[in-house]
């Protein structure tokens, strides 16, 4: 199954939201990549501050 998840970001002190689906992890590079409705992103471990599923029904 394929979720949509919600990930809480810190870059440069800020914290943003990112909200995609997991498409497949790099663990060399310790980074997700994650499909989003725009692009597909490399997200680094160190970036998460915090992960949910979303529930699309909200």
């Amino acid at each position: 199954m394929q979720k949509l998840i919600k990930l809480t970001l810190r870059k440069s002190q800020k914290l943003y939201d990112e909200i995609g689906m997991i498409t497949g992890t790099n663990i060399y590079n310790k980074e997700l990549l994650i499909d989003t409705d725009l692009s597909i992103k490399r997200i680094t471990f160190d970036m998460i501050q915090n992960a949910s599923l979303v529930d699309i029904d909200d």
